[in-house]
């Protein structure tokens, strides 16, 4: 059997059988070796519904999702770059010792950032699947 490479997924698209882009990232991944992948997303769905055997880290901001809700909602966009682009030497501390050959990711919200640091930090390939409005979730401006 050949060796396949290990992957580490980093997204806010959710790796679950729940909806849509979370689907399809699920059937894309569904049968790959579970020890050669990671998964690393930024929102949860529904924990039941996941790829059975493959570590999950939920990578979210806590501060942000509060600040979801209040006046200083506005200055959320920009706070939501900022924020990603520092959470990224954090999650390099967490897959460090997981020594993936590849980098996944989505671009859909901001998560992506962070693969693309990550993936610079440390040379490895990072391949992007863009869905097909993705300027529209990624207008911060």
């Amino acid at each position: 059997m050949e060796k396949v490479p290990r992957i580490l997924y980093v997204s806010d698209v959710p790796v679950e059988l729940s909806f849509g882009g979370a689907t399809l990232i699920f059937r894309l991944l569904e049968h790959y070796p579970k020890e050669n992948l990671l998964i690393v997303q930024g929102m949860e769905i529904n924990p039941s519904t996941r790829i059975k055997g493959v570590k999950y880290i939920v990578w979210k901001s806590v501060w942000l999702e509060r600040l979801r809700i209040t006046r200083l909602s506005n200055w959320l966009n920009w706070l939501s770059v900022i924020d990603n682009l520092l959470r990224a030497r954090r999650l390099d501390n967490e897959v460090i010792s997981f020594k993936p050959d590849l980098i996944l990711t989505v671009s859909f919200r901001l998560m992506w950032l962070q693969a693309y640091k990550l993936s610079c930090s440390r040379n490895i390939p990072l391949h992007i699947i863009l869905h097909d409005e993705w300027l529209m979730t990624e207008n911060y401006g």
